[in-house]
């Protein structure tokens, strides 16, 4: 049906529209009434398993964004070994504990300068929490020694599309509108920081542009942070692991039974 819909008036300064003197000639089979219910109670039996688990996403997706409104209000509280409270936590800037580095573009002039080995961020890829690849990859030709980022690295957007946040796990490089951090001795969590920065509205520290917000290299370092100790990041950076890899599967479980469905589809009526 989508071929007929597509490829019926070519001519048409609209493809999807059809006329229709078209939409008439058209051939539909038609399967006997007993087959038609079979087929109706499967496919709906189908569409309430997927509006189940898409539920059961949704509502972890708003307990995730409770837990972390809570943990980073210290509403909520981890305990150390011994059932004691942690220490304070100190509120320090983003610039007070990391070197904040950011990446670059090199000349799309010269084509010469892509298509290598070297993985390349964009916000573009930055869509699911570790960063294992990328659509663009840079050549050896135009590198920039100071502007690689180590694997296990958290890197935040800045331009335009504010406070994206992913973990790299490979060595890789970004572009000029992603911001990679270097801790120094405050923090040691990188699951941590992910968790905190994305409690927060980044989009704050930001001005406005033509284009929409963006942060440049001082409105960065501004960036504050609740700062636990070392064993309490680890607690709390543990949770939302645990929060995120149930996350990652209801996620997986949707697009796989949707997958299903439209296979099932395209086998049955095509």
């Amino acid at each position: 049906m989508q071929r007929k819909l597509t490829g019926a008036n070519p001519g048409s300064a609209i493809s999807n529209l059809v006329p229709m003197s078209e939409v008439k000639k058209w051939e539909v089979f038609v399967p006997i009434k007993a087959e038609q219910k079979k087929l109706g109670s499967f496919f709906e039996q189908l569409d309430d398993t997927i509006a189940l688990h898409q539920r059961q996403l949704d509502n972890y997706k708003e307990l995730k964004k409770a837990m972390l409104k809570k943990i980073f209000n210290q509403e909520l509280k981890f305990k150390d070994q011994d059932g004691n409270d942690y220490p304070d936590w100190k509120e320090k800037k983003l610039g007070e504990i990391a070197e904040i580095r950011t990446g670059y573009t090199p000349s799309r002039k010269d084509k010469n300068n892509f298509g290598g080995d070297i993985i390349w961020v964009s916000v573009a890829d930055m869509k699911t929490k570790y960063i294992y690849d990328t659509k663009e990859y840079l050549s050896e030709k135009d590198v920039r020694e100071a502007k690689w980022i180590e694997a296990d690295t958290l890197i935040m957007s800045f331009k335009l599309s504010v406070g994206v946040l992913a973990i790299t796990k490979k060595k890789c490089m970004s572009n000029e509108a992603i911001a990679n951090f270097q801790w120094k001795n405050d923090i040691t969590n990188n699951e941590y920081m992910f968790a905190y920065l994305s409690s927060q509205d980044i989009s704050t520290y930001g001005n406005n542009a033509a284009q929409g917000i963006s942060l440049n290299n001082e409105s960065l370092r501004e960036i504050r942070v609740q700062v636990p100790c070392k064993g309490e990041q680890q607690k709390i950076a543990g949770f939302f692991i645990a929060l995120d890899k149930q996350l990652e599967k209801l996620v997986q479980t949707v697009e796989l039974l949707k997958e299903q469905k439209k296979r099932l589809m395209q086998q049955m009526f095509c």
